[in-house]
């Protein structure tokens, strides 16, 4: 492990660790989240969405 100026090594263990977990948190609220989905409400949302042109800058390259 290179040697760390601003903290200890038991510090960058610890933030990593820390991120890992908010980012598997993350992962399952998704998850859950997507369960409760409705997609015939979705469809019904997108109808109402006008099919006008992009606004400047939101343009496909």
């Amino acid at each position: 492990m290179p040697r760390l100026e601003c903290c200890g090594g038991a510090q960058f263990i610890i933030t990593a660790a820390a991120e890992k977990l908010a980012a598997l948190s993350t992962v399952d609220y998704l998850g859950e989240r997507a369960k409760r989905a409705d997609f015939k409400e979705f469809e019904r949302i997108s109808a109402l969405i006008s099919a006008g042109p992009a606004d400047p800058g939101d343009e496909f390259p």
